[in-house]
C-alpha cells in the first residue's frame, strides 16, 4: 500500500479546521434503502465545523461540542480511555469516537506517531426555534472529525471518494444502518449521483481485519459517486415545515410491512430507478423542463408508496409546499423521509428572473418557512 495513492502528504499542522456540509435529497428517497439503487443528493451550506489543535500536555486532550465536553487521558497502550463516560455520554460522542478511532488506526498503519489535541465541534444545523433539520448531522460530524485530524497529521485525501470511504468505514464499525448517501454528498459537495455500496461486503472485509489503507485502495462493489456538472439548469428552493422528520419511524414501518407485502415496493424501486437516471441525464443536459418533470414524477411516486403502505410521508404542510410550487409551474416534492421536515421547489432558470418571492409568500401562508440555503461548493 502506497500512502501517496490515497493522500497528498503536507507538513503536519499545529492547528487545523474542517467544514463539512449537510445534505438534502433531490430524489431517490426510500428506493436507496435497496442495494444498487441510485439517488441524487444535494450538499447544502449548513456546516459542521471542527477545529483541532495540538495539546500542550502529552497523553491528554479535550473534546468539546456545542452541548458537551470531555477531557481524555490515554491508556498505557495509547488508546483513548472512554470507560468512565456514562452510557448517555458514550452515545453522545459515538460518531466522534468512531472517527477518532479510525484515523488513529490509519496513521499507525502509516507509522505516523499519534498526537494529542483539543478538538472543538460546532454546528449550524440546528434551525428554526432550536429544532433539528434533517441535514445529516451525524454523517457530517463523522467526516468533519476525520478530515480535521487528517489535516493535523499532514494528510489530505486525494479525492472525495477516499473521504467517503473513511466515513463509511467509521459508521460501519458503529453498526450504523442506512445508505451512507449523506456521506457521499457531504464528501463531495454540490449534487451527486449516488449508488450505495454492498454493505455486506464491507462488513465482511472489516470482520476479516483488512487494514484501513487496503480497504481505501480497492474498488468497492456497487459504489458509484458522480458529481452533477454545474451550472444547474434550475433554481432550487428549500422549505421547512416546522416539524422534524420521523425518518426512523417511517422506515421501520415500511420494512415491517415489506415482509408481508413486498410487491408494491418492488414496483416503486424499479420506477424510482428509471426516474433518478432520467433526472440525472436531464441535469447533465441542462434540460430544465425535463428536470421539473422528473421531480414531479418522483413526488407522485412517493405519494403512491405512501398510499400502498399507509405511510404519512406527505403531511399537510408538505402537500401545501408542493402544490404551491406546482401552481407556479415549478417542480415540487418532499426531501428525505417526509412526515415533516423539508421539501423543495425546482424552477427553470430564465436569466435573472425568478418567481421565488411569490413562492415564498404562498409557502408562508401555509406555515412553511423558506430556508436561505444554497448548494454547497466542493468539499475538497
Amino acid at each position: 500500500m502506497m500512502i501517496s495513492q490515497l493522500f497528498y502528504q503536507v507538513s503536519p499542522e499545529q492547528q487545523a479546521q474542517a467544514q463539512i456540509p449537510g445534505k438534502l435529497y433531490l430524489a431517490g428517497e426510500y428506493a436507496i434503502l435497496t442495494p444498487n439503487q441510485p439517488a441524487l443528493i444535494m450538499a447544502v451550506n449548513r456546516y459542521i465545523t471542527v477545529d483541532v489543535e495540538r495539546s500542550t500536555t502529552p497523553q491528554h486532550g479535550t473534546i468539546i461540542s456545542n452541548e458537551n465536553h470531555w477531557k481524555y487521558q490515554r491508556t498505557s497502550d495509547s488508546q483513548l480511555n472512554w470507560d468512565h463516560l456514562s452510557p448517555a455520554e458514550q452515545d453522545f460522542w459515538k460518531y466522534t469516537r468512531a472517527a477518532i478511532h479510525l484515523i488513529e488506526q490509519l496513521v499507525l498503519e502509516f507509522n505516523i506517531p499519534l498526537m494529542d489535541y483539543q478538538l472543538t465541534i460546532q454546528s449550524d444545523m440546528i434551525d428554526i426555534n432550536g429544532q433539528k433539520v434533517g441535514f445529516g448531522s451525524s454523517g457530517a460530524v463523522t467526516l468533519a472529525v476525520i478530515l480535521s485530524l487528517l489535516k493535523l497529521y499532514g494528510l489530505k485525501p486525494c479525492s472525495g471518494t477516499i473521504l467517503y470511504k473513511l466515513g463509511a468505514i467509521a459508521q460501519t464499525q458503529l453498526n450504523v444502518q442506512g445508505s451512507f448517501g449523506d456521506l457521499a454528498a457531504s464528501s463531495y459537495g454540490g449534487i451527486v449521483f449516488y449508488q450505495s455500496l454492498d454493505r455486506l461486503w464491507l462488513e465482511q472485509q472489516l470482520d476479516a481485519n483488512h487494514s484501513i489503507g487496503t480497504l481505501l485502495e480497492v474498488e468497492w462493489p456497487g459504489l458509484k459517486i458522480m458529481p452533477v456538472p454545474e451550472p444547474l439548469p434550475v433554481n432550487i428552493y428549500f422549505g421547512w415545515t416546522g416539524k422534524p422528520a420521523s425518518t426512523e419511524r417511517l422506515v421501520s414501518s415500511l420494512k415491517k410491512q415489506l415482509k408481508q407485502n413486498p410487491a408494491p415496493y418492488q414496483t416503486f424501486v424499479s420506477q424510482a430507478h428509471i426516474i433518478v437516471i432520467k433526472l440525472f441525464h436531464a441535469l447533465e443536459c441542462k434540460d430544465s423542463d425535463r428536470t421539473i418533470q422528473f421531480i414531479n414524477l418522483y413526488h407522485t411516486l412517493l405519494n403512491q408508496l405512501a398510499s400502498e403502505y399507509h405511510l404519512n410521508i406527505l403531511t399537510e404542510s408538505l402537500l401545501h409546499l408542493v402544490q404551491s410550487a406546482q401552481l407556479l409551474n415549478m417542480g415540487g416534492k418532499s426531501s428525505g423521509a417526509g412526515g415533516g421536515d423539508c421539501g423543495i421547489a425546482v424552477e427553470a432558470k430564465h436569466g435573472n428572473t425568478s418567481n421565488n418571492n411569490e413562492l415564498f409568500t404562498l409557502w408562508r401562508q401555509g406555515g412553511v418557512t423558506p430556508l436561505s440555503l444554497q448548494i454547497a461548493p466542493k468539499t475538497l
